[in-house]
């Protein structure tokens, strides 16, 4: 598998549904996260701030998280935009 895609990653993470072209995004995913541990990171970045706003209650900065994953953002980055993001909410 090459690297996993935002999209794959976002399906991945997200799980918003189950049919099967999403079951076998994420069974391909699973497999290559499991060899590439830069793909590793980049999803476990994004659950971590997806789990985060998910928790809260409050996906509003969904769409910045996606448009950073999309951007190919480095997960440094990607945290800091998201935390960024909810410290405004908080306002």
């Amino acid at each position: 598998m090459k690297h996993v895609t935002a999209e794959e990653m976002i399906d991945f993470v997200s799980f918003d549904r189950i049919d099967p072209q999403t079951l076998a995004n994420a069974s391909a995913v699973t497999t290559h996260i499991r060899t590439c541990s830069a793909c590793l990171r980049r999803v476990n970045a994004f659950q971590m701030i997806y789990d985060e706003l998910k928790d809260r209650g409050d996906l509003s900065a969904l769409p910045q998280l996606a448009q950073a994953v999309r951007a190919d953002a480095p997960a440094p980055q990607i945290i800091e935009l998201l935390q960024t993001a909810v410290r405004e909410d908080e306002y």
